[in-house]
């Protein structure tokens, strides 16, 4: 007996909304879930790529010199954590600029947010 069921062409499929999250839940999901980081970095990421070799040809090389191939480590953060990111990692320095990017970052990692006001008195309006 076969596991896999025919698929029936007149059935509908119920739609999925897309999740909608608040601004504290996408940095959490960003910044703890996907670990995604913030480089001030103006040039990229690339001071490490050199132009014209293939990290496959590269791999072949090192497996022909008896090195052993590098294997493990992670994956990269999600694209939407990445466009989070950077959104964060270029605040205009009237938001704050870098330093307020870091803590946003750090407070986040922590799960933590600021207490805005504490320790004020009698405000009034103006």
């Amino acid at each position: 007996m076969s596991m896999i069921r025919p698929i029936n062409m007149g059935q509908r499929v119920p739609y999925r909304a897309p999740e909608r999250l608040s601004i504290e839940q996408a940095l959490q999901w960003t910044f703890v879930n996907e670990c995604a980081g913030i480089d001030f970095d103006q040039f990229g990421a690339c001071e490490f790529d050199r132009v014209g070799i293939d990290p496959l040809w590269r791999a072949a090389k090192m497996k022909i010199l008896g090195t052993m191939v590098q294997g493990g480590g992670s994956n990269p953060p999600a694209h939407d954590a990445q466009i989070i990111a950077s959104y964060v990692e270029t605040l205009p320095d009237e938001f704050g600029g870098r330093r307020m990017a870091l803590q946003v970052v750090e407070l986040t990692r922590a799960r933590k947010a600021p207490e805005w006001g504490q320790g004020v008195h009698g405000l009034r309006a103006r």
